[in-house]
């Protein structure tokens, strides 16, 4: 547990965000990508709340820097990581494409992860999830993280 939040790309899937503040709570990763997956579901504001943090959260080994200098390195380190995921796609779809881009860990990420998304829409259409709405589920997922918070509390004193 860390008394700071920061930003863990060595952990990290996209900007290490998840595996950052998965280290202040002393949670694994993957329940914090759970949620932001689940809150992308939902709606938008998971996208724009993870790229607002990629800005603002210093990585881990530069937390002493200044925020200025952190802010125009993250921005820096966005438009590398757009540029690159862009290139993929391009390699992956453009009438040339090489298949080596396809064994790309981003692209494999980014195509896992639009499945799931088609699949969990689809099966909402298609009113497959019953009674069950996407839209119902904030707050089963502010229940199942106030329960986790509070295990892990209870757990540790």
């Amino acid at each position: 547990m860390t008394d700071i939040f920061y930003r863990d790309k060595t952990r990290g899937l996209i900007g290490g965000v998840c595996a950052g503040i998965a280290d202040y709570f002393s949670v694994n990763p993957i329940w914090l990508r759970l949620i932001f997956v689940l809150w992308a579901l939902a709606n938008g504001a998971a996208l724009i709340t993870y790229i607002i943090l990629w800005i603002l959260l210093p990585e881990k080994g530069t937390v002493e820097l200044p925020r200025g200098k952190v802010v125009r390195h993250n921005i820096r380190e966005i438009r590398s990581e757009a540029q690159q995921w862009g290139q993929d796609l391009q390699d992956i779809f453009g009438r040339n494409a090489e298949i080596e881009a396809a064994q790309s860990k981003r692209v494999v990420l980014f195509g896992g992860l639009l499945i799931l998304v088609g699949l969990v829409f689809l099966a909402d259409s298609l009113h497959l999830l019953g009674p069950f709405r996407l839209v119902h589920l904030w707050p089963f997922v502010l229940i199942l993280v106030g329960i986790i918070a509070l295990n892990r509390a209870l757990r540790s004193s």
